[in-house]
Formats: C-alpha cells, structure tokens, sequence
C-alpha cells in the first residue's frame, strides 16, 4: 500500500541536514527534539496509511493479523521469514519493532501506535522522562544535554512512540543495513538490506554516499 503523494518534495524538505530541521532551540528549556520537523511531511501520510487499512478491512470484511512499515525503495538482500511469525507473534500483545524511522512491524492490534504515535513523537518536545523511558539503557545523561544544547540525538526518536502510545515495548528490528567505507568497491558490511537510491539524499549537496558512514545504498 503506498498513498505518499508527493514523496521526493516532502521528504527533501524535512531531511534532518535541511536548515528548517536545525531549528531545535525552540522547545522549551529542559525539553527537545532534534527530529521535530523530520516527520512532518511524513507522519500524516503514515496517519492515512492507518485509515486506509481501516477502510479496506471493513470494505473486505476482513481483519489483518500483521502490519509491515516499510519504505518502498529498500531492497532486501536476502529472504526473510513471515514478519508476523518472525518477529511479531513472537512476543506479548504491545510489543512493537523499529529500524529507526525506516521501517517497524507490529500486530494489527498495535498497528496505530507505529502508524499515528509518530506524527506525536515527531512533533513534541520531550522532557528528560519520556527520553529515558523511551530510550531504556540507551540512554545517557550527557546525550540528553546535547540535545539541548546542539541538537543532537539522544536515541532514536522513533523511540518516543513508547512514551506517547499504549505500547508496552519497543523493540529493534534484528536486521543489519549495508554499510560503505571510503575507498572500498564492496559494500564493509553486505547487510539485510539496502536503500535503492543513485544518491545519499542531501540537501543542495553533490552524492558522496559511499564515502561517508551511515551510507546505506545499494
């Protein structure tokens, strides 16, 4: 299912390394949010995203048992098992699972903490206490002050669904994504998946993805 009209303006304008995203000293003191306006292009597509399967299983008197978010230029480099009996149903009703932003799994029953909370989590500017609770042992007292102070990340900010949701966990998805080196031809770490793009999507900038850490394409 896909209803992202308008993708490649939307999300180029909320690349976190746009300069609207940089704005991060507006929360209030004690509070941030380096990710605020990464999601909002973004977040009411994955709200319709929900309505739509609403829509289609009253239209289909049916009810789906698992919900995959993914985006739609990742490429898997290998087969994976059935993400419900995988990954989904292998744990308690709550639980959902996250690839930072790019992709989450949960039951049906919580298909609207991983397809509504982010347009919350995304927008608000978290205190000390949903970072902590949404980052767990990830979390770290000078990562939250540079937060405020620079804008940095505390952890992932998908992270804050926990917090602002009736999840009861968030879990990582248990892939590896490819990853460059500079100088390299192969890929250092082959990975589960790729990103099919020609170019690392940066703002008014020249490709050097696999140049640079973090660069996932295939």
């Amino acid at each position: 299912m896909q209803v992202f009209g308008g993708v490649q303006g939307g999300i180029m304008s909320g690349r976190p390394n746009s300069e609207r995203a940089k704005e991060v000293h507006d929360c209030p003191p004690k509070t941030c949010n380096s990710d605020r306006y990464l999601y909002a292009p973004i977040a009411p597509r994955l709200a319709q995203c929900y309505y739509e399967i609403l829509s289609e299983e009253g239209r289909r008197n049916i009810r789906y048992k698992t919900v995959f978010k993914i985006r739609p230029d990742h490429i898997f480099n290998e087969r994976i098992p059935h993400v419900g009996d995988s990954i989904a149903f292998r744990h308690p009703e709550g639980t959902v699972h996250i690839w930072d932003d790019q992709m989450a799994v949960s039951r049906r029953s919580d298909a609207k903490w991983i397809l509504l909370t982010p347009t919350v989590a995304y927008s608000t500017c978290a205190s000390e206490d949903d970072w902590k609770m949404a980052c767990g042992y990830a979390y770290s007292q000078q990562s939250f002050e540079e937060c405020i102070s620079d804008g940095a990340l505390v952890c992932e900010t998908m992270r804050l669904i926990l917090p602002y949701s009736g999840a009861k966990e968030v879990m990582s998805l248990p892939w590896t994504s490819r990853q460059w080196e500079s100088g390299r031809v192969t890929p250092k770490v082959s990975g589960h998946f790729c990103i099919k793009r020609l170019k690392f999507l940066k703002d008014n900038a020249e490709s050097r993805c696999r140049e640079e850490p973090g660069c996932m394409s295939c």
